[in-house]
Parts: C-alpha cells; structure tokens; sequence
C-alpha cells in the first residue's frame, strides 16, 4: 500500500511541474507582445498637441484666400497686409480682385462671336451647287453616252448591199458531210420518202443544236415555214442570186435585215417527216432568178 501512495506522489509532482512550466511560458510570451504592441504605437504615431494649437492660431489670423486669386496664379497674402491696403488705398480691392462692376462695359463683339454660329446654310448651297454641277455633268454624259449608242445602232442597221457575182464564191453554212447532193437533170433516192425525185439543193449532214452562218452578205427576203424543210430563211445575195435555208430552229434574223457573212442566222433543228432516215441536216439551195444552181460549183 506505501508503494503505491508513492507512485501516485510522484505523478502528481510532474503534472505539477509541466503546468508552472505552460504558465510561466504563456506569462513571458504576452509581456513580450505586449512590449513589442507599445513600441509599435509609439513609433511615429505620437501628435503633438501643442503644435495643432499653434497652427489653430496662425489660420486665425489668416484671412480667407478668395477663389479668383488662386485662379489668377496671385500670390497670397495675409489678413493683416490687405487690412493695411484698405486703410491705404479705398479702392485697393477693386484692383485686388480686378471683379467687373455693373457699370464695366461689355465688349458685344466677344459676345457675338462666342455665340456665333457655323453658316450651315452657305455649306449646303455649297454642297447643293456641287450636285447640281455633277448633275448636270452626268447628264452631258448620258447625253454623250446616247448619242454613240445611236451611232452604232445606225452603223449596225445600214443595210448591207450584197456584191454577189458569177466569179463569187459562198462560205459553207455549217461542216459537215452531203447526205444529197444536187441533182437536176435526173432523179436521186430519198430514203425516207422511198421515192427517186429531182433534188433542187444539197442536204448535210448536221446535229441538232448547231449553228448555221449566212454564206455571203445579203438581206433577209423571207422568213418562213414549210412542210418539207421546216422553219426557212431566204436569203438575196445580190445580181438576181437568192439562198434558201431549211430545217432551222431559233432563227436569230428578221425579214429586211441585212447580215454580213458568217453571222448566225439560226440554228439546227429536229428533221422533218420527210427526213427522218437521213437525220438532222441543213436544207441548202442556190437560185438564180428563180432557177435552181448547184452550190457545190461556187462554194468554197
């Protein structure tokens, strides 16, 4: 039992001690802070009563600095000196401030120009002139313009005198091979009518949708159509000469037009009933005062 109320003793003693010894740290460690607080505070934070009353008493004695001087960039000076002024000189603050009075005459001139206003009238009769001018120049063009349209119009619709002779010769109206050739002084084959019969032209070879030039200068006799050869134009060529063309489809030339050679007259078009065997072709004739001729002889 002895043994045992010693332990305890012992125990006790060093819970004892590690306490004093926590206490006595946490006691150092606040003096030290709050050491360090008052160094802190009275570090440049100390005011200085008795210099904010001596201040208190220099701005009594100062009077106050009105607005316009600090404006003007005029020197301040003290309640004292411009008492003394005054009692020197009535007029001293007049001149001090230099404030215009009621009877100061006004310059209306400053006032009138300050309130001027831009002539934006005089701008737009300006801005309306150069309008009218460019107007006008724009319509001197169009003018212009019209004129050399007409020109040309006048020049493209002179109508074309056709030179053609026994020595001319005829451009080919389109390339391509003769399925029937010419024939007058006997009969040939027409394989879709099945018949042999006189051919008073050629008939070549042709696709649908190619075009077709006029084979010399000439002036658009006729525009028709016909049962055998379908849409047709006829042509005079000159000296009792006319040509014939047949199987067209949108003819680009009306009746009393002249046209140079190789312009485009029309273009190919399905066949006829009566040349379904042969295929798409150029109807082609030559005429000379009404009498068939063969192309093939004059064309180049």
């Amino acid at each position: 039992m002895k043994k045992h109320r010693k332990g305890l003793n012992k125990e006790q003693i060093i819970m004892l001690s590690a306490s004093g010894f926590v206490i006595m740290a946490l006691t150092m460690t606040g003096v030290y802070v709050s050491h360090k607080t008052n160094e802190a505070k009275d570090d440049g934070y100390r005011i200085d009563l008795s210099a904010l009353e001596g201040n208190r008493e220099e701005n009594e004695n100062e009077s106050v600095i009105p607005d316009e001087l600090t404006e003007n960039n005029m020197d301040v000076v003290s309640g004292e000196q411009i008492q003394s002024d005054l009692d020197a000189d009535p007029d001293f603050a007049e001149n001090l401030f230099d404030l215009p009075t009621d009877e100061t005459p006004v310059d209306s001139g400053d006032v009138e120009a300050e309130l001027e206003l831009p002539a934006t009238g005089s701008e737009e009769e300006t801005v309306s002139d150069g309008s009218d001018t460019a107007t006008t120049d724009n319509t001197e063009e169009d003018v212009m313009d019209t004129a050399t349209a007409d020109d040309v119009k006048e020049d493209t619709q002179k109508p074309v005198e056709p030179e053609f002779t026994t020595t001319s010769t005829l451009q080919w109206p389109i390339v391509g091979n003769v399925l029937l050739n010419y024939s007058m002084d006997k009969t040939i084959y027409f394989p879709t009518l099945d018949v042999y019969k006189c051919n008073p032209a050629i008939i070549i070879d042709a696709k649908v949708g190619e075009p077709i030039a006029a084979a010399a200068n000439s002036v658009v006799l006729d525009v028709f159509y016909d049962e055998e050869i379908g849409n047709a134009v006829t042509l005079n060529i000159g000296s009792g000469y006319e040509l014939t063309y047949g199987q067209l489809d949108n003819i680009a030339v009306s009746e009393g037009e002249g046209i140079m050679a190789g312009e485009i007259i029309g273009y190919v078009a399905e066949p006829t009933k009566y040349y379904t065997i042969e295929g798409s072709n150029v109807y082609f004739k030559l005429e000379k005062d009404g009498t068939p001729v063969n192309p093939l002889s004059i064309l180049e």
